[in-house]
């Protein structure tokens, strides 16, 4: 019950804020899953012995998109 509860008070809490504030933490998420995104591809790269440059772009792309992704599922 707690869990319903708590989905209501986000959804409350949304229809609060204006346009700018909603875009700030998209911005923010996908932010953060392109940070994550670029140390795991160059991480990868690192241990494949290749290019630690593509694998940080490839990396930070693919981590912005799937975050970007989920944040817009979440609406």
């Amino acid at each position: 019950m707690a869990y319903a509860q708590d989905m209501l008070d986000k959804l409350q809490s949304n229809k609060d804020k204006d346009g700018n504030e909603l875009i700030l933490e998209q911005t923010k998420g996908t932010f953060t899953g392109s940070a994550i995104g670029l140390f795991l591809g160059l991480y990868f790269a690192h241990k494949r012995n290749s290019n630690l440059v593509i694998g940080a772009f490839i990396g930070a792309a693919l981590g912005g998109l799937v975050t970007r992704v989920f944040i817009a599922q979440k609406k």
